[in-house]
Formats: structure tokens, C-alpha cells, sequence
């Protein structure tokens, strides 16, 4: 290509097709369109674009090299991608709030905590930088995934700081879900009473709230907080106790699971597909064949 056909683009524009290139005919292609623009194309931007494409490549490679029993042997995208940072870092490129979590996320495909923690060293003593809560938990993840709970921990605090004024409802759900992965009821609970207090809960932060507790197993606090979601009166959303009645399900809480039905049942006028699918089986997973039977056939 050459600098005649890039004229009217902007690095933003040089970016977004870099990406496209990159998902739909591959990264070699995406590549050779990053090395043919022009010098002043290759901003923050397409830099960023091919960061974040060699990270997706490795994490996809990464799940299909699992699937197949296989250890990850290839460095090759790795090597790359350090190559891209340096240049960028030769260049004396500023970074911003989006390529520093480019390069986290990047970080994390690639298994390199260390490389992830440098970033973040650089990143909160950049005064150009206000990093949002979403690079934090993002950095949790990876950190949780790495099985440093403590240091994932820290970072969710930190995330957890700079939402006391967002009405973003997805950073309460983000910070609720990674603290119940970590085993972090207390903090789950805090979260949700922050959110009650800052914003309007609907649905979604019911949803969110009650599935999170009954992946810590704590069935009487999700209870109480359907309860309340109930008493509230808002849009009746039936997902939100066929989240129990699975969980009852799949705990052998079969008669907590027949209650709810008969509750949704009672809310809705006729039975939902799905809580009779929930319900069947959980009787056909705890040896209760015939009533798996009979609730298919109610189900039809």
C-alpha cells in the first residue's frame, strides 16, 4: 500500500481496519498492513490495534492448545508483541488509559504477571493517566487466574475506590462477581450495599447479586435478597428464581426447587420452560427418574 492510498485515513480509521483485518482474514494480513502504513498512521492507535491483536491470537491459541492436551510451545506471538512495545517505548509514544489496558489484557493471554505488573507500576506514575476501575479488575482477573488471590484482591480494592461515584451499574456487577470467584462473600456483600447506595438496582443487579452468593453456596442470604427483590414489585423477570431453582437443582434441594416453581407459576399464570427444565433434571441427576418424567411431560 502506499502513502497515496492511506491520505484522507486518520491513525484512528488505520486502526479500526487493522482490526478488521485482523478478525476476518488473520494476523499475518493485519500485520502486513501495520508494517505498510505510512509513519504517521502508526500512532497510539494501530500500535494499540496490534497489541491487542497478538494478545487475542494467544489467548485463542492458548484454549485450542488446552482442548487438545497440548503445553503452549509457540513464543513466537510473545516475541512480537515485546518487539511492538519497545518500538512503541523507541518511538517515545505516550500511552493512554485504553492502550495501558490493552497491554495488561495483552499481559494476561500471554502468562506474564511480571510483564502485567510493570505495566501498572508505569501506568499509576504517568500523570497523563486516570486509570478507571475497569483496568483494576482487569488486572484482578488476571491475578485471580494466576492463583494470587491477595494480589487480585488489591486490585479490586482499588477498582472498588474509584467507583464510589459511578453510576455505572457494570462496575458494581464486575466487582460482585470477581470478589464471589475469589470466595469473597463479605466483600460481594459490601459491593451490593454500595450499589444499593449509589444507584437504582433493577433486575440485572438481582440477577447478579443472587447468582454470585449461590456460587459461594450461601443459599440464606440469596434467599433473603430474592425476597426482597420480590417485595419491590419491579418488572417480573423470570430468570431471577430460576437461577434458585437451578442451584436448588443441582444441590438436591428438590422441595425448595418445587416451592419456587409453584412461586413462579403463581406470579407468571403458567408455568416457564426452563424452571421445569431446571427442576427435571435435578430429579433426573439425584436418581429420581420418574419424576423427571412426569415434569418433562408437564414441560411439553
Amino acid at each position: 500500500m502506499t502513502d497515496k492510498m492511506h491520505l484522507d485515513l486518520t491513525s484512528e480509521d488505520a486502526a479500526m481496519r487493522l482490526e478488521l483485518i485482523a478478525k476476518v482474514q488473520g494476523i499475518e494480513k493485519a500485520e502486513r498492513y501495520f508494517y505498510r502504513l505510512p509513519q504517521q498512521l502508526k500512532g497510539i492507535d494501530t500500535y494499540g490495534a496490534l497489541l491487542s491483536s497478538y494478545g487475542h491470537v494467544q489467548a485463542v491459541e492458548k484454549r485450542d492448545e488446552i482442548d487438545r492436551g497440548h503445553d503452549l510451545s509457540s513464543l513466537s506471538y510473545k516475541e512480537k508483541f515485546d518487539a511492538l512495545v519497545k518500538e512503541i517505548d523507541d518511538r517515545g509514544i505516550s500511552l493512554d488509559a485504553m492502550t495501558y489496558s490493552i497491554l495488561i489484557s495483552s499481559y494476561g493471554a500471554f502468562l506474564d504477571v511480571n510483564g502485567m505488573e510493570k505495566v501498572l507500576i508505569r501506568m499509576e506514575s504517568d500523570p497523563d493517566v486516570n486509570p478507571g476501575w475497569g483496568i483494576y479488575n482487569k488486572a484482578s482477573t488476571i491475578y485471580r487466574k494466576s492463583g494470587m488471590k491477595e494480589k487480585g484482591i488489591e486490585m479490586l480494592e482499588k477498582a472498588e475506590g474509584l467507583i464510589t461515584k459511578n453510576k455505572d451499574m457494570k462496575a458494581y456487577y464486575c466487582l460482585i462477581t470477581n470478589y464471589a470467584a475469589m470466595g469473597e462473600k463479605s466483600r460481594v456483600l459490601g459491593v451490593w450495599e454500595l450499589l444499593k447506595k449509589n444507584g437504582k438496582v433493577l433486575n440485572k443487579g438481582y440477577m447478579n447479586v443472587i447468582s454470585s452468593l449461590l456460587k459461594l453456596q450461601d443459599f440464606e442470604t440469596a434467599e433473603k435478597i430474592f425476597d426482597e427483590w420480590e417485595s419491590r414489585n419491579l418488572s417480573y423477570d423470570v430468570r431471577i428464581p430460576n437461577i434458585l431453582i437451578r442451584a436448588y437443582s443441582t444441590s438436591a434441594l428438590l422441595e425448595k426447587a418445587e416451592t419456587m416453581v409453584d412461586r413462579v407459576i403463581k406470579k407468571v399464570g403458567e408455568p416457564h420452560a426452563h424452571s421445569w427444565l431446571n427442576l427435571a433434571i435435578g430429579y433426573l441427576n439425584h436418581g429420581q427418574t420418574e419424576k423427571a418424567m412426569e415434569t418433562f411431560c408437564e414441560w411439553f
